[in-house]
């Protein structure tokens, strides 16, 4: 298929103005969400999560603490205990086996999404913790994926997806990142200059955007995602820029998904590279 140069040239001269990389924001002040501390610690739900499965989601996690080393770091502290399917006082990842729904039963996921997000942050200009993250709990789709450990093949007919990758990929909705491309179904992602990142049907998309953990879908057998390239090491530098933050008091109870206090509640899809193929040439 080909091109006019007129469109080649816009296309090459909007991408200055296009951002590389896209951060959550509040819905009320348009603030960068931020972590009050560069340590996170989550729950591994033993009722969902085999022991097996454990050293790829470590090292989904551990990707972002090296990635972001250059610019002071992250760390995770991942311990392992029972989850009640929806008590979320405490950040937690779960592998659903049995229905790809929300614990309460409330809403059901895209099928075609190998995980989801639930992000919950302050949402109050009038509050000092405007943007603080309160809770983040991930949920991976085992129900109509097969999730491989690194070096296993297929068991099953369901499409096979890497489980570090995308346990690298949620562990960057964990800190706070948007995907690097808009597809219109969620708010335009921006980066922390407020500059918006390129639509996901762009064609063709910048470089440094389809390839990056953040991309906003995933290949079936593909581990491109399993190390954050460089846009993604930017955007999450940028969130970790506003970080330490200040003291909080009285934070136990806002970590409630829905509670009132001015949260604000975000769910961040992946989903998996059954279209993607058409926008390569």
């Amino acid at each position: 298929m080909r091109i006019s140069l007129a469109i080649v040239l816009a296309a090459r001269v909007a991408a200055a103005d296009v951002a590389t990389y896209g951060v959550q924001h509040t819905t009320a002040s348009g603030k960068p969400v931020w972590r009050s501390d560069r340590f996170v610690q989550l729950t591994l739900d033993t009722t969902t999560i085999p022991d097996a499965d454990v050293p790829a989601i470590t090292a989904g996690f551990d990707a972002w603490s090296a990635a972001t080393a250059s610019c002071g770091g992250v760390a995770f502290g991942l311990d392992r205990d029972a989850v009640p399917g929806t008590a979320f006082e405490r950040e937690t990842v779960h592998i659903r086996t049995d229905t790809w729904c929300s614990p309460s039963g409330n809403e059901c996921y895209d099928p075609a999404s190998a995980s989801v997000t639930h992000l919950t942050f302050i949402d109050n200009p009038d509050d000092s913790n405007d943007g603080m993250v309160v809770n983040a709990d991930v949920e991976l789709n085992a129900v109509g994926f097969e999730l491989l450990l690194p070096g296993a093949t297929p068991t099953t007919d369901k499409p096979a997806l890497d489980l570090q990758s995308v346990m690298t990929h949620e562990a960057g909705h964990v800190l706070g990142l948007a995907h690097d491309c808009a597809t219109g179904d969620e708010p335009w992602p921006i980066d922390d200059h407020g500059t918006k990142v390129p639509s996901c049907d762009a064609d063709p998309l910048p470089a440094d955007v389809l390839p990056a953990t953040m991309f906003y879908q995933i290949d079936p057998g593909s581990t491109d995602a399993r190390t954050p390239k460089q846009n993604d090491i930017d955007g999450a530098c940028a969130l970790l820029l506003l970080t330490p933050a200040p003291e909080v008091d009285g934070v136990g109870g806002c970590s409630t998904t829905g509670s009132a206090g001015g949260l604000a509640p975000v769910l961040c899809t992946l989903a998996v590279a059954a279209r993607r193929r058409r926008r390569r040439r």
